[in-house]
């Protein structure tokens, strides 16, 4: 709508005012908190409160204002939140990798593990002769292959503990990260959908605050053709 103010000694006839507009209307402002549109603010709440009784709806008078965030603020927590989501999937998606290539690892380490229960002491493997009494030595292609398995295995069982280490690491940044989902923000949030739904509520209030001064309008004027006829 557009506030109009009328009668205005200089300048327009009309002019458009709001605090002018509200004055005219009897809504008078008192102070620098007071104002005409605080005042008429008031009387609106006034008639939906009377409306709500009207229709049977229990109104609850809080104890003051509750905190609210503006559009912006509210953005900036929407994009905080979003953002530390993020991070927490891509963590878990690193954790998954790291739990596939550990997995894989735990498979080597078996197979070298196996292969480890035969517990040859390398340096003192030492020839044996065969029925016939010929002599049956081991190979230096045979020894370097124990050994590089060996070593193979000792470096699989250190690659495993590191990764199970950072895998550990990576699921307490996870647990910690939940739990700093910045429950601030979350709080925030709700206060602002409680708004958005109070807002709603207000606007179909005022929806229906119109329809019953229509009503009432209609009303009126159909005494008035009646007293008149």
């Amino acid at each position: 709508f557009v506030p109009v103010a009328t009668e205005q000694k200089r300048g327009l006839a009309k002019r458009v005012s709001l605090k002018q507009a509200l004055a005219q209307q009897g809504f008078t402002g008192q102070s620098k908190r007071q104002t005409e549109w605080n005042a008429w603010v008031n009387s609106e709440k006034l008639v939906l409160e009377q409306i709500a009784q009207q229709h049977s709806f229990e109104v609850i008078h809080g104890d003051g204002g509750r905190p609210h965030m503006s559009l912006p603020e509210y953005k900036e927590a929407a994009r905080e939140l979003e953002a530390a989501r993020q991070e927490i999937e891509a963590a878990r998606a690193e954790v998954s990798e790291l739990q596939a290539e550990k997995e894989t690892l735990q498979g080597t380490v078996k197979e070298l593990k196996a292969a480890k229960k035969v517990s040859l002491d390398l340096e003192r493997i030492k020839p044996e002769e065969t029925m016939m009494g010929n002599i049956k030595g081991v190979t230096l292609k045979e020894i370097k292959q124990l050994k590089a398995l060996a070593v193979r295995g000792a470096e699989a069982e250190q690659t495993v503990k590191q990764q199970v280490n950072t895998i550990e690491l990576q699921k307490a940044q996870i647990t910690s990260l939940e739990r700093q989902l910045r429950p601030s923000i979350q709080k925030r949030l709700k206060e602002a959908q409680e708004l958005s739904d109070l807002k709603d509520e207000n606007m179909a209030l005022e929806y229906e605050l119109n329809r019953q001064k229509d009503r009432m309008a209609r009303l009126m004027q159909r005494v008035e053709a009646a007293l008149n006829f």
